[in-house]
């Protein structure tokens, strides 16, 4: 027996023969391979750290916060709607954040957030506002969501320490009337590199100090005006090209939101007839403007920008300058005209509907075309064409003229001829939350009448454009800011200021936030710099010199002018809420009956206080999940080393039985 099976062992085929001695081989390369790496990864995950190590013991920690967008890295309309300081109360290892919404207002309305969601999960409100307006009237409210509600004050909700960007949704009523109230956006937070020196002993929101922000204007206007579209958007779909005879067409468009299925907040502001005309090859596509009212606000688009292949924005052609709205200098345009290749069913743009809560920053859509109903029309039933060919075209700039800007929230701007090489926009919005806001109030009190608006000077394509001389600002401003200052926000500096009736004037040749300050008020006014009176001109876009001079001066006949000279200490803000007014309002994030007593609640610098060494926390979760990893690893290990090392035991078995039967075998050919 024994012979036969050496002989069918012999019998292989050396092909067959070396199969087998490959697979011996490789199976024990791979043993080595896996055996190797199981030591190797145990190794590693010994050494990787607790990311939870850095939990802080119990106690309260001040941190910023800010609401950005949910996709992109700019500013939420809702930033101004809290209070840029929250606190975050640790308890057993376990941190739980509390924040304080105020109201955001914006010219004729005043509105708050109504609701906000942490992940899809509504949050814990302390106390609500006991107030109700023209959405939340019990009564009349004009939003059947939250009718008879009371907006929320103060909330709070658990979150992990360290987190970030947290995804939230918040629902304005204001934007309700617009498109949809809900608002995806990312809550976050500038966590502390040494939570100890951001411990506080109580949660105090009006005594938070804020510091000022480290981006400057010019570096804001270049964020919000870029050409280059840098986001990861998704990929539309691509149409094929267009081919059609030469005529005028008609197709029916709307608006959509940039990302989510829903119509965009100013889908209302266009004509959803829309226009192409084909002409010698070439398609031009024609859209509509027209009005819409938000809270007694008229909007309508001012402009409109296109996304083309390579993610850069062109700005679409204005004409047809006739449309009015109240109170406003400049008319409008009433269509909007770009060139088309393809039938793309959706194409990335950018809006601006001049609506205050939206912001002055373009916003972001889709243009959806619907070019299964297109249908051919005659140049007499055509509408936007028509507007486009008789419409009032653009007023071509002048510089020999003077240019005297009004705006009907009671502000004029004043540029003498050779101040500006093209025609400019001038805009202003009223600043009543976040930094800004905070650091004027701080610096001067509470009890102090004052108002802080943000100016901007920008061309017809919403770029910032900067005078080459002085120009002069005008502001009607309310009664109870008697004898008021103008102060420069980016080293609180005085500029040249004047009064002549209900206007307050002041000279200066640059952009961005100016405060208007009560002389006559309590708070700490004689800190800042008022300059000194020596030089007349100066050209720098952040440190500009002004004349500075006052209704009530003696000596208003002289040429003698000051140089305004910046604090050393101080350094530009560029924090620009979107609001205006709100000298109505009572709350406790914006009382001014009351004087500010900011007072140091950090605990570091306490008398009394001892700083204790922040210890590393052994998280459980972190341990279980590294043990269980180990475990598996040394468990997987164990079985292919069982595994493979039985059959080696089996190879040199096997092999030591072969030798033996060979030498019988040899032993029984001699005998024979």
């Amino acid at each position: 027996m024994g012979v036969i099976v050496i002989d069918r062992l012999l019998g292989l085929s050396k092909s067959k023969r070396q199969t087998k001695i490959n697979n011996r081989n490789f199976y024990k390369y791979l043993m080595r391979i896996i055996v190797s790496l199981a030591l190797i990864t145990s190794l590693l995950t010994s050494f990787v750290p607790d990311v939870s190590a850095a939990t802080p013991p119990d106690g309260i920690y001040k941190v910023k916060l800010s609401l950005m967008k949910r996709y992109d890295e700019e500013k939420s309309m809702g930033d101004g709607a809290f209070v840029p300081t929250g606190f975050i109360t640790v308890s057993g290892g376990k941190a739980k954040l509390r924040i304080k919404m105020i109201p955001l207002t914006a010219f004729n309305f005043r509105g708050y957030l109504s609701e906000l969601l942490v992940k899809d999960q509504p949050v814990n409100v302390l106390s609500r506002y006991d107030e109700y307006d023209v959405y939340n009237n019990p009564t009349n409210g004009k939003d059947a969501k939250f009718k008879g509600v009371k907006y929320p004050k103060e909330m709070e909700f658990d979150l992990e320490w360290g987190e970030k960007d947290i995804f939230v949704q918040v629902y304005v009523p204001v934007m309700g009337e617009l498109a949809s109230g809900d608002q995806k956006a990312r809550l976050r937070i500038d966590w502390p590199s040494n939570p100890e020196s951001a411990k506080v002993s109580s949660i105090n929101f009006d005594s938070s100090s804020v510091d000022d922000t480290s981006s400057s204007t010019g570096e804001t206007a270049n964020n919000a005006y870029q050409s280059k579209d840098t986001r990861n958007l998704p990929a539309l779909e691509k149409g094929e090209n267009i081919s059609l005879e030469p005529g005028i067409y008609k197709l029916d468009v709307s608006l959509y939101h940039e990302r989510e299925d829903k119509a965009s907040m100013g889908n209302n502001a266009m004509v959803h007839d829309a226009e192409l005309i084909s002409k010698d090859g070439k398609y031009t596509f024609l859209l509509g403007s027209t009005t819409m009212e938000v809270s007694n606000i008229i909007a309508s688009l001012v402009s409109l920008q296109i996304r083309d292949d390579n993610a850069y924005y062109h700005f679409a052609e204005p004409h047809a300058f006739d449309l009015s709205i109240p109170g406003e200098q400049d008319k409008r345009p009433e269509v909007f005209s770009f060139n088309l290749v393809r039938k793309d069913p959706m194409i990335y743009v950018k809006v601006d509907p001049k609506v205050k809560p939206m912001g002055e920053v373009p916003v972001g859509a889709r243009l959806k075309i619907d070019w299964l109903g297109i249908k051919k029309i005659e140049e007499s039933e055509s509408v936007l064409y028509k507007k486009m060919k008789n419409g009032t075209p653009r007023k071509k700039f002048d510089p020999k003229e003077k240019i005297h800007k009004i705006l009907p929230e009671g502000f004029e701007l004043v540029a003498q001829p050779g101040a500006f090489k093209e025609n400019i926009v001038f805009k202003v919005n009223p600043v009543t939350g976040g930094a800004s806001f905070q650091k004027v109030t701080q610096k001067f009190g509470r009890g102090t009448a004052m108002k802080i608006y943000e100016f901007k000077i920008e061309n017809d394509y919403g770029i910032p454009t900067k005078p080459s001389k002085s120009i002069t600002i005008k502001a009607k401003l309310p009664s109870n800011i008697v004898k008021p200052k103008v102060y420069r926000l980016t080293d609180m500096a005085e500029m040249n200021t004047s009064v002549s009736g209900e206007y307050t004037s002041f000279t200066t040749d640059t952009y961005g936030e100016f405060a208007f300050v009560a002389s006559n008020g309590s708070g700490s006014s004689g800190q800042l710099n008022n300059g000194n009176k020596s030089n007349n001109n100066s050209k720098a876009l952040g440190g500009t010199n002004n004349n500075k001079s006052s209704s009530n001066n003696t000596n208003s006949n002289s040429k003698k002018t000051s140089d305004t000279k910046a604090s050393s200490n101080s350094k530009a803000t560029t924090n620009t809420v979107s609001a205006t007014s709100i000298s109505d309002l009572k709350n406790d994030a914006t009382d001014f009956s009351t004087a500010s007593q900011p007072e140091s609640t950090d605990q570091a610098n306490q008398p009394g206080n001892v700083t204790k060494t922040l210890k590393a926390k052994e998280n459980p979760k972190v341990i279980f999940y590294s043990v269980l990893i180990l475990t598996a690893i040394i468990a997987g290990s164990a079985y292919v080393y069982t595994k493979f090392s039985k059959r080696l035991i089996y190879e040199f078995k096997y092999n030591s039985y072969l030798k033996n039967k060979i030498n019988e075998f040899n032993k029984v050919r001699e005998i024979l």
